[in-house]
């Protein structure tokens, strides 16, 4: 995949994003038994304003960790709305 993901870097002017992924076809494993999926989860009945901000986030560290991610200043905004939302509470 890395070789996919290397000419979908450098032709990405000229694939659309859809087009993208259907050729990568990547797929997104969630682990319901881990620790941050089990909170979420809770926190989606209590907060859910701050549950969607952390499951953008957690999209946003998959996409960079499959190297998708074609705007780094994406992850920063989402991040940075996250923070804003956590410490809204203290």
């Amino acid at each position: 995949m890395a070789a996919a993901r290397h000419f979908i870097r450098t032709q990405s002017h000229q694939v659309p994003e859809q087009n993208r992924f259907a050729l990568l076809q990547p797929e997104l494993e969630i682990n319901p038994k881990h620790p941050i999926i089990k909170k979420l989860n809770k926190l989606r009945e209590s907060d859910t304003e701050l549950a969607k901000l952390i499951t953008k986030q957690l999209f946003a560290n998959a996409m960079v960790g499959a190297g998708l991610a074609e705007d780094p200043r994406v992850l920063l905004t989402n991040m940075n709305e996250l923070l804003t939302k956590a410490l809204d509470k203290y």
